[in-house]
């Protein structure tokens, strides 16, 4: 676990200007809010914080989705193995210390988004909800990025998650609604779009048990497609 946890550190210490940018944009986005002199309306508050819960997701496969090339272009990756660590814990620091940073972020907003509803005089206890469910899909997204990054360009990484997370939604409006369930992302990022702070979020606990239990299964995969890559060669 120690190795895991380090790789995680020095991989968050590197992504250190992609972390100021998250928090420039999340003190922006409120900051104005919080210290204008007139009371927010409503609607665009919800908006704000749809909307930056809801980067969250998208912050995540960009986040993952290039490190594995970056650490392959510099040759860091083979000293980095040369140490003794093995390709799953590699694997498993990489995607622990990007999930430190967005948990952080929506950690950061949930805060900030509840002072701004307080000030509204709306409850904030509905952003409990709200947050989880990003969490979820949050993380989901960057373990199909990581697996993916294991064995593509960082470009190409993005792209085929997109498409992954997207075709089960297409099918659900084409053939069935079911197909939500199959990758509940975009079934919860629509969900968290839809959100208002006097209702409850309109997402069924079992697709976030879903989502939760395919982060594992993406992880996973991420590992088993890893243990072939031959690691010496070059990349551009």
């Amino acid at each position: 676990m120690r190795p895991v946890v380090l790789l995680a550190w020095n991989y968050l210490r590197e992504q250190k200007v992609f972390i100021i940018v998250l928090s420039i944009y999340l003190a922006a986005g409120t900051g104005w809010l919080a210290l204008s002199s007139e009371t927010p309306q409503p609607d665009d508050l919800s908006f704000l914080v749809k909307q930056q819960v809801e980067y969250a997701i998208v912050f995540g496969v960009f986040m993952v989705s290039g490190a594995i090339f970056t650490d392959r272009r510099t040759r860091r990756i083979l000293m980095v193995l040369a140490k003794g660590i093995n390709r799953s814990q590699y694997l498993a620091g990489i995607y622990l210390g990007s999930a430190a940073a967005l948990m952080g972020y929506l950690v950061l907003s949930w805060m900030a988004s509840a002072v701004l509803l307080n000030r509204v005089g709306q409850a904030s206890s509905s952003l409990n909800e709200l947050i989880v469910a990003a969490a979820v899909a949050t993380l989901l997204s960057a373990a199909i990025a990581l697996l993916y990054s294991t064995m593509m360009h960082p470009l190409l990484a993005v792209m085929f998650s997109a498409i992954t997370m997207t075709v089960p939604h297409a099918l659900a409006k084409v053939v069935a609604p079911g197909f939500d369930a199959v990758l509940p992302v975009y079934a919860i990022s629509g969900a968290v779009l839809g959100w208002e702070p006097h209702r409850r979020l309109a997402i069924p606990p079992y697709m976030l048990a879903i989502g939760i239990a395919e982060i594992v299964v993406f992880f996973v995969l991420a590992v088993i497609t890893f243990r072939g890559r031959d690691l010496a060669l070059s990349v551009d």
